[in-house]
């Protein structure tokens, strides 16, 4: 699962055009949810629907439920299972769900639609495109 899910975002990085930002209503919609860290990944799907990331978020989130609901049993009927190893196994779940929300998190915000285009000196873009040198500074001290 996290090996597929690695291919796909590489695959996605390799393909995304130079100078791209999210737009803000996208960054506006994740900055909400991304303060409840437990419970982001949940509160996040119906955004991913809204902004156009269908298929994919019923895909991703399917597997790993399914995933999920097949390690529960494995737990659960398997009663010589040490606390540490149960433990860990929860730990080990709790990240494949964080991992889960932050592809299709990543998904969105890479999507060509909600995409920004800044032109440097470098190399001028066509369509939607703002000077760099007229964004704002970001304060590295945050």
């Amino acid at each position: 699962y996290v090996v597929c899910l690695s291919l796909m975002l590489t695959w996605r990085v390799f393909h995304l055009p130079p100078n791209v930002m999210t737009s803000e209503e996208v960054e506006e919609a994740y900055k909400k949810t991304n303060s409840n860290y437990m419970i982001d990944g949940i509160l996040e799907i119906p955004i991913a629907i809204k902004f156009g990331l269908k298929w994919p978020v019923f895909i991703v989130w399917g597997i790993f439920l399914v995933g999920f609901g097949f390690f529960l049993y494995i737990l659960q009927t398997n009663t010589a299972l040490e606390r540490d190893t149960y433990i860990n196994s929860l730990l080990a779940a709790l990240l494949l769900y964080r991992v889960t929300s932050d592809t299709c998190e990543f998904w969105v915000h890479t999507l060509p639609e909600h995409r920004k285009y800044f032109a440097t000196d470098d190399n001028a873009l066509e369509g939607d495109v703002e000077n760099l040198d007229d964004a704002p500074e970001i304060d590295e001290n945050i």
